[in-house]
C-alpha cells in the first residue's frame, strides 16, 4: 500500500484512497545506469614565460617555472609530455631539448618530440602534480630576440 505524506484537501484524499487499491500491484520497478571511464586532465597554467638574466646568461640555466597538471579519473591512467616540434622558432636554431621539465623533485630530462611518462595512478578527484621546466642557455648562441616554443603536449591516457 502506498502511503503519500502531502497535505490534500479532503475531497482529494477520498479520490486518492479509492485509487490506492487499483494501483496496489506487484510490479518492481529498478533504475540501472552504466558509468563510463572518466579521466580528466587541467593545467593550471597555459603558458610559460621566461626572462633570462645576465647572471642566468652565464649560468647557463633560467629559473624553473611549474605548471600544475590536475588529474581526475574513475579508471588507471597515465600523464604524458612531448613537444610538438623539434625547433624553437627563434633568431637560431634553438633544439627543443634547450627545454627541460621534471616532475615534483626528480631529475630534469630534455623536452623531445617523443612522448614520455610523466606520473601514473589509478582512481582520483582533483589531484595536482607539479611539473616544473627551465631553459638551458647558451651566451654565445642564445642571440638577442623573442624565443618561442609553439607547444608543450601533456596527454592523459588509459596505462
Amino acid at each position: 500500500m502506498t502511503i503519500l505524506r502531502h497535505t490534500l484537501t479532503p475531497i482529494l484524499i477520498f479520490l486518492l484512497s479509492v485509487s490506492i487499491a487499483w494501483a496496489d500491484s506487484e510490479d518492481d520497478s529498478d533504475a540501472s545506469m552504466t558509468v563510463p571511464g572518466v579521466r580528466s586532465l587541467t593545467l593550471e597554467q597555459q603558458s610559460l614565460h621566461f626572462e633570462p638574466t645576465l647572471t642566468q646568461m652565464i649560468d647557463g640555466w633560467t629559473q624553473q617555472k611549474p605548471i600544475i597538471a590536475r588529474v581526475s579519473a574513475n579508471v588507471g591512467w597515465v600523464l604524458t609530455v612531448h613537444g610538438s616540434s623539434d625547433l624553437w622558432d627563434a633568431p637560431w636554431d634553438k633544439p627543443v631539448t634547450d627545454l627541460y621539465w621534471r616532475y615534483a623533485s626528480g631529475e630534469y630530462a630534455p623536452l623531445t618530440t617523443d612522448m614520455v611518462e610523466v606520473v601514473s595512478g589509478g582512481p582520483c578527484n582533483q589531484l595536482t602534480y607539479p611539473i616544473h621546466f627551465m631553459v638551458k642557455l647558451d651566451l654565445a648562441d642564445d642571440v638577442p630576440g623573442d624565443y618561442y616554443y609553439e607547444y608543450i603536449v601533456f596527454e592523459l591516457a588509459a596505462p
